[in-house]
């Protein structure tokens, strides 16, 4: 019998309402992580008699809020998705599973501690948690289909330009400010810190402090490269499409996008955000000129990651025969990051373990310490063994689904209301970062979300 037409009305009703709570939850939260500085320790960055500290980022717990409802959100997009007849990809949520599985394991029971104590770790199951909600909401996302999935990746691309002037902000007014502070303050500053002044944690951290690199919100320079890389070669493809199709206004708003983005790209002085950049526009080029088919589009999107860990190995084979460092560095955290799958094949490290166990893997020559390798599938093997195997297999049947999915199939829409969910997303966002934030408001700083806002 087939499904009476009431009983499939509301199936549908159903059906689009838990996508869109799914939208609002993932990218809400995202997007709210996205605009404004993590802070893992609330008012103890440095020693609070020395230097009054305020609140001006998200804390531990607020970030695992977000995490947990990235992962309500994907449930939504699921249920969205069952309820529609598409069925749902029990891969990739069983991968993730298998994940979460083994940050519970290092999170409560830590088998690789070196005292043998046994007792888990919060760091393990705060950074974990971190990773589960990104992998999951990206699995959710990757479930929603025609305008729900549309109006979401518009809100992503046009993200892009918040974080222009954000960047030219943090260039031309945040940086020369924070220097001339520093100079007038800089041996309290440090001693706030327990550092000496001539002491070589210092020495770094002034380093750090004197490079004019523009970061956004994440504090990391390559992270900020990604999103402007994101944003030029998205951009310069929906331009040229845009074009070809006489639509001048998609065409414009989208060459912006490309624009911030390549702007982004040489305020960040990012090497690694250039080369991927460059990578991507050339499969965009690929892609639109019709070389690459469904098949081979996937796989060439599938093959970027190992062609930019190929130009680091490479790089690693040089040695210091040339000066550059930056990626000599990310060779050293590869070959520590390698040592340490050995050690640890099963069950890694643990996600906060990575720093401790660097010390002890770098190559002679590595001088760096860092909780990171700057590489997300290295970092996941590394630090959860074959947890991390799992989230790799599933981050790469995400890349290889968009490549097969081909275009975002039309759909019908309203303009208005398009309009008004994107002010919504943005501007609640937007508010909301910015009263986080409102202790170290600047006049400057509330001109550049402005503008940010209504370019976006």
């Amino acid at each position: 019998m087939s499904e009476p037409r009431g009983e499939r009305r509301r199936t549908k009703r159903w059906s689009d309402a838990l996508a869109w709570a799914a939208l609002v939850l993932i990218l809400g939260g995202a997007l709210g992580r996205a605009s404004v500085a993590a802070d893992p320790m609330p008012y103890w960055d440095a020693d609070p008699l020395l230097t009054p500290s305020v609140r001006t980022g998200l804390g531990p717990s607020v970030r695992t809020l977000l995490d947990a409802l990235a992962m309500l959100g994907a449930a939504c997009a699921l249920g969205s998705a069952t309820l529609a007849g598409r069925g749902i990809q029990a891969r990739w949520v069983a991968l993730l599973g298998v994940g979460g599985v083994w940050v519970a394991l290092h999170g409560f029971v830590t088998p690789t501690d070196p005292m043998g104590t046994g007792r888990g770790d919060l760091e393990d199951l705060l950074i974990g948690g971190r990773w589960l909600g990104a992998l999951g909401g990206a699995i959710g996302l990757a479930h929603l289909r025609g305008r729900v999935r549309r109006l979401g990746l518009g809100v992503c691309l046009g993200f892009v330009v918040m974080l222009a002037a954000k960047g030219m902000m943090q260039q031309n007014v945040e940086h020369p400010l924070t220097m001339l502070d520093y100079e007038a303050q800089r041996e309290q500053i440090l001693a706030a810190r327990g550092w000496r002044v001539d002491s070589p944690q210092a020495l770094a951290y002034e380093r750090r402090l004197r490079q004019n690199d523009a970061s956004g919100w994440f504090g990391m320079p390559n992270v900020y490269a990604t999103f402007g890389g994101i944003g030029l070669v998205a951009g310069t493809c929906l331009a040229i499409g845009g074009v070809r199709r006489k639509q001048t206004g998609a065409a414009l708003a989208a060459g912006l996008g490309a624009v911030c983005g390549g702007a982004m790209l040489v305020m960040s002085h990012s090497k690694g955000g250039a080369g991927a950049s460059a990578i991507g526009l050339g499969i965009g080029m690929l892609v639109g000129s019709g070389w690459a088919g469904n098949r081979w589009r996937a796989w060439l999107l599938a093959g970027a990651p190992a062609v930019v860990l190929l130009l680091v190995v490479a790089r690693g084979l040089v040695g210091e025969r040339i000066g550059e460092l930056s990626l000599l560095f990310r060779w050293h955290y590869a070959q520590g990051s390698a040592r340490m799958i050995l050690e640890h094949p099963l069950l890694g490290v643990g996600p906060g373990g990575f720093r401790d166990a660097y010390l002890l893997t770098r190559p002679p020559i590595g001088v760096e310490e860092v909780a990171s390798p700057h590489n997300v599938l290295l970092e996941w093997v590394a630090t959860l063994g074959l947890g991390g195997l799992a989230w790799c297999g599933a981050g790469l049947g995400l890349i290889l689904r968009a490549g097969r999915d081909g275009p975002i199939e039309e759909a019908p829409t309203n303009e208005r209301e398009d309009v008004l969910l994107v002010a919504f997303l943005a501007g609640g966002v937007t508010v909301a970062s910015a009263l986080i934030e409102q202790a170290m408001a600047t006049p400057e700083g509330a001109l550049a979300r402005i503008l940010g806002l209504g370019l976006w």
